[in-house]
């Protein structure tokens, strides 16, 4: 969040920007967020408990997990 932001939202709506939308973007972004790092945990998680010894590699669920669209990478 940069501060021209917080200083809008510090503002309130006696501010010059909609400081509403600045929070509403904001949540929409952490919503991206949240479900891109649930995502990398999902991987993570499943890497750990099936591939312990061996890559990943052709694995169907792996793979899967890489193309999915909430992906960050």
């Amino acid at each position: 969040m940069s501060l021209g932001e917080i200083a809008d939202i510090l503002a309130g709506p006696a501010g010059n920007r909609g400081w509403a939308q600045v929070v509403a973007h904001r949540i929409e972004t952490l919503g991206a967020q949240i479900e891109q790092m649930e995502t990398a945990r999902d991987f993570l998680r499943h890497v750990l408990a099936h591939h312990p010894d061996a890559a990943p590699d052709g694995c169907a669920h792996y793979e899967g997990i890489l193309r999915h669209p909430g992906w960050p990478g």
